[in-house]
């Protein structure tokens, strides 16, 4: 309407109301689109915007709240702030609890999901499955089950590898050759889901394996948890995986129509839950 009026205006000022053809009007039309392309134009989400907010869900244990770290954050936050970076106006979700375990991801964490639309998902757990001394059968259907909950079109979900935990400070002279197996076991399981459902995968396991012994700096002073050198490590491990994710995911997650949806920053919990650790070792993960 606004055009139209405008358009009449010029025409009126231009030729003194005489003489005016089609043509002449299709030709002030053209000369006015780009002013109301760039002045009245709302902004909208479309397919091609590639800078479209991701709605960030961290699923894990004492890792994801950042336990050990006292300046700089765990990884989840870490993530989240390269996150917004690639894609601004992303939301963070953050549903990990410290001494989780995968039966607590599935029954407690994921049903959190809904309503959500979550477009990416992490999951670090299982350190807790084994410091508990659950086997790697158990594990295995446990982790097959959280995946395959987690799955749906237009969502990106990226894993890890279990953290060396059985070299950590705090675990000398209490991991034995039966921890240290099914750790092994346990990111074989890891690997092999990642590879069947065509999930992304981190690979936590060696880089922790590397802060062992050289770089005691890079864990916190319980020997068990990272330091903010040893988080910002993991991020560093963890990122260019979701970044390359991120980048072949569909800016709208598939979807057509897309409307951000709002969901408020968490606040980590910090809870205790039930169970029984293995002899010696004294906390949770």
């Amino acid at each position: 309407m606004l055009k139209r009026t405008l358009l009449n205006a010029l025409t009126f000022v231009a030729a003194g109301r005489k003489f005016i053809t089609p043509v002449h009007r299709a030709f002030i039309s053209l000369l006015l689109t780009p002013l109301f392309s760039v002045g009245c134009a709302r902004p909208t989400m479309t397919t091609g915007n590639r800078a479209s907010p991701l709605v960030y869900v961290a699923l894990g244990d004492s890792t994801g709240i950042g336990l050990g770290a006292r300046d700089g954050g765990g990884y989840v936050d870490q993530l989240f702030a390269r996150i917004e970076q690639k894609r601004p106006g992303s939301t963070l979700l953050n549903l990990s609890v410290a001494g989780a375990t995968t039966a607590d991801v599935i029954n407690r964490q994921i049903t959190q999901l809904d309503g959500t639309r979550a477009t990416l998902v992490t999951i670090c757990i299982g350190v807790n499955d084994l410091l508990r001394g659950r086997e790697a059968k158990q594990f295995a259907e446990n982790y097959e089950t959280l995946v395959a909950k987690l799955r749906q079109p237009g969502r990106l979900i990226v894993i890890t590898t279990l953290p060396d935990v059985a070299s950590a400070p705090e675990m000398q002279g209490i991991a034995d050759d039966s921890l240290r197996s099914r750790l092994e076991q346990f990111n074989k399981a890891i690997e092999a889901i990642a590879g069947r459902h065509g999930v992304p995968l981190a690979d936590l396991y060696k880089l922790s394996g590397e802060m062992v012994g050289s770089r005691p700096e890079f864990f916190s002073s319980d020997g068990l948890h990272p330091s903010d050198m040893g988080y910002a490590r993991w991020t560093e491990a963890i990122w260019p995986v979701i970044a390359q994710a991120i980048d072949r995911l569909s800016p709208m997650g598939h979807r057509e129509s897309y409307q951000i949806p709002v969901v408020r920053n968490t606040v980590p919990q910090v809870l205790r839950v039930g169970g029984n650790l293995l002899p010696g070792i004294r906390q949770w993960y």
